[in-house]
């Protein structure tokens, strides 16, 4: 889910994860385009979810969605970003042609084709998957706001130390904003704990759970830590695999 890109966040047995970013620093001569401000790229991909109650739709989600490090996922947002520049030292070393990269990739669930739910069910499902569409946006502004902040501070940079200095300064910076936006990521998510809770889709999808084999059957498949009862966030991070 993030290879340095996302973190899931965990509910009786299913996840929505985030992982943490890529960073990926390229300190080379060669000249590239000059950008003022990071790129920001963005592909969202769908994952089909097949059942025909909340509690089915959960177990499949169980079984099928993004795997993350401790469980599937229902949403995940990944992030790579990179930086590059070329250097120019006289007395000091200026970064030439400059520029940070950030490619963005959320998967989301959908519907299967051809599926078909009660009124209530539906309507507690296109609620439960704007609120994971508006969830990992959330996590994508995170990822935003760390591509800019490395640029920002990168830029600050030029013209004041030697290109040894300024390498090493570069590398810091992109360790220095890796963790601080883990730590955004931790803290969203943390907040959002008793939002997912209070979710229709997953009250429902609980209660189907408690009352039919199927669900129990499929959160059995799961770790400890994801087969408790009461949502919460998994803070690990782990690595992305592409499920197109």
């Amino acid at each position: 889910m993030i290879q340095l890109s996302d973190r899931l966040f965990q509910t009786a047995g299913f996840v929505l994860q985030t992982l943490p970013i890529i960073l990926v620093l390229a300190l080379c001569a060669a000249a590239t385009q000059a950008r003022a401000a990071p790129r920001v790229s963005t592909e969202t991909l769908y994952y089909n979810v097949r059942g025909d109650s909340a509690g089915t739709l959960l177990a499949y989600m169980l079984r099928h969605g993004p795997r993350g490090e401790s469980g599937r996922a229902l949403g995940t947002t990944s992030a790579v970003i990179r930086q590059d520049s070329g250097f120019t030292e006289t007395n000091t070393c200026r970064l030439q042609n400059y520029y940070v990269e950030l490619e963005l990739t959320l998967r989301l669930p959908r519907l299967a084709p051809g599926t078909n739910l009660s009124g209530t069910t539906q309507r507690n499902w296109n609620r439960f998957v704007n609120y994971v569409t508006t969830h990992e946006n959330q996590h994508k502004t995170i990822y935003t706001r760390c591509a800019r902040r490395i640029d920002r501070r990168v830029r600050a940079l030029s013209g004041t130390m030697s290109c040894s200095a300024l390498r090493a300064e570069m590398r810091s910076i992109f360790t220095e904003e890796n963790r601080r936006c883990d730590a955004q990521h931790v803290e969203f998510d943390s907040g959002e704990e008793a939002r997912i809770q209070a979710l229709p889709f997953i009250v429902q999808a609980l209660g189907n759970t408690e009352r039919s084999g199927g669900g129990t059957h499929a959160a059995s498949s799961q770790s400890q830590e994801s087969r408790q009862s009461v949502p919460r966030i998994n803070p690990n991070a782990v690595p992305i695999e592409d499920l197109r």
